[in-house]
């Protein structure tokens, strides 16, 4: 299949729905709090966190986007029940962090 050129594309649109299609539980954490998540962290948490502090979501948070390696912590329901996620971190740009969440159930 060839164009004859670039194929136009609203990277900004695409990006969104890639977010939300995604089967993992997924969020964006900017300065501490969180400012979007996609349908299935609404899912798996029973709320949308959007605007929350992110260590009132997951008290063990750790700031270090460096450290990339996956690593268990609670996160906390609306209920006040902690169940145990994997969590794992990605720098993103202007200083945001994409964070994957993983029932470790």
């Amino acid at each position: 299949m060839s164009h004859d050129g670039p194929i136009p594309l609203d990277l900004d649109l695409e990006v969104r729905r890639l977010f939300q299609a995604s089967p993992e539980a997924l969020f964006v954490v900017r300065a501490g709090r969180i400012e979007g998540v996609n349908a299935r962290l609404v899912d798996l948490l029973g709320s949308d966190p959007t605007g929350a502090a992110v260590r009132d979501l997951i008290p063990e948070w750790r700031d270090d986007p460096s450290a990339a390696v996956p690593y268990e912590a609670a996160l906390m329901c609306p209920d006040g029940d902690p169940f145990p996620v994997e969590i794992r971190v990605g720098p993103a740009n202007d200083g945001a962090m994409v964070v994957s969440v993983r029932d470790a159930r």
